[in-house]
């Protein structure tokens, strides 16, 4: 009963509000959101939906010993996945100006039960990661390879001097970083000019 009469008054009082009070309204909220819209646009990182340039082997999929850093390419040391007790180490050098602090990065995925996960460490911003799978011809399709890249896009704050990834097995997911017993280990060294 109270309920209900408090339900009324609230009725009562939108209604008796004037046009103009709602008009003012209405025009404020739009205002509102085409200005949040306009910031995001300038200022919000987005995710990367383009099509990504990654050099491809013969049979569509891509190249597992390499890697693209802001477009640029890099070797990566080829892994033996058949041994799958050693691991590979691979340390890249980048040069970025004191300016820069974004940093795009595409791995290959090699195998279907292997992902690539970046450290997560104070400073590294990520705001977009993307598998990316490759189309491959039916007649071309390998048996627990995955046609995938894996795409990070992230800022860096300037007192990070080296970013890690690890191809980890799925089994792995769950884990810290830290803890992720890896197959590959990726290094990525900062020098600001």
């Amino acid at each position: 009963m109270i309920i209900t009469k408090t339900v009324k008054q609230v009725y009562k009082g939108v209604v008796a509000m004037n046009k103009s009070k709602m008009n003012f309204s209405i025009i404020l909220l739009l205002l509102l959101s085409l200005s949040y819209s306009v910031y995001c646009h300038i200022n919000c990182p987005s995710k990367n939906n383009e099509e990504i340039t990654f050099p491809l082997r013969t049979n569509g999929y891509p190249k597992n010993d390499i890697v693209l850093i802001n477009g640029q390419v890099y070797p990566l040391k080829q892994f033996d996945f058949n041994t799958k007790k050693t691991i590979t180490y691979k340390e890249i050098e980048l040069k970025l100006n004191t300016s820069d602090n974004h940093v795009n990065i595409v791995l290959p995925q090699n195998l279907i039960a292997y992902e690539w996960h970046i450290e997560d460490k104070k400073g590294i911003h990520l705001f977009s990661y993307n598998i990316l799978t490759l189309p491959i011809k039916k007649e071309h399709i390998l048996c627990g390879e995955a046609p995938d890249l894996a795409s990070f896009s992230f800022t860096i704050s300037p007192e990070i001097k080296d970013v890690s990834f690890k191809l980890i097995n799925t089994e792995e997911k769950g884990k810290t970083f830290y803890d992720k017993k890896e197959a590959y280990l990726l290094t990525i060294k900062i020098f600001r000019q």
